[in-house]
């Protein structure tokens, strides 16, 4: 499978609310996701998610004093995506795999509570069925449960890939090789 992950900012001439509603509206389109039936919803309800996660970062911004939106970082979602090879899996299988890397990679590279426990992250596992590739939309609020936001660098994308590769192994699927040459 391949993978991609990016920040998503607040859409101009947008609230953060209504961009958070777009965004999740997107992936978990019924005509995308078999009538919702390949739709996750953690740490959040699937009828307010949307007010949850604003309200989390409505109280990240009363608590530390500054918006959410700053010099250092305009996301206030993260999106990734993980895209499988054609016929390769089915949409029961892309969408369990779309859920264990959303799982696994916010526990890894998450923020961590102050007992080293990672912190919740509130997010959205959707799985496209209606395009010739499989593949899963994973949408998360930048701000965990504890009131940290989500930093990403460099690595993130290689980290990212690097779980997708492990669960992929696991289930016999096809592994992207990078091309050595593609950054030269």
């Amino acid at each position: 499978a391949t993978t991609y992950i990016e920040g998503i900012g607040i859409r101009p001439g947008r609230t953060a609310k209504i961009t958070i509603r777009d965004s999740i509206h997107y992936i978990i389109n019924p005509e995308k996701t078999e009538g919702g039936k390949y739709v996750t919803y953690q740490n959040c309800e699937s009828k307010t998610a949307i007010e949850e996660m604003n309200l989390l970062q409505k109280q990240y911004e009363d608590v530390k004093g500054r918006s959410i939106v700053d010099n250092r970082s305009k996301y206030i979602l993260m999106t990734m995506r993980q895209s499988f090879k054609s016929g390769e899996v089915n949409a029961q299988t892309a969408h369990a795999l779309g859920c264990q890397l959303a799982e696994k990679f916010l526990e890894q590279y998450g923020n961590k509570n102050k007992d080293g426990t990672p912190a919740k992250y509130q997010y959205i596992v959707a799985t496209h069925v209606n395009s010739h590739c499989i593949h899963n939309h994973i949408t998360f609020n930048i701000i965990g449960d504890n009131l940290t936001r989500f930093r990403q660098n460099k690595f993130t994308p290689k980290r990212l890939a690097e779980i997708s590769d492990k669960l992929c192994e696991e289930y016999g699927l096809s592994i992207v090789v990078p091309n050595p040459n593609r950054d030269k």
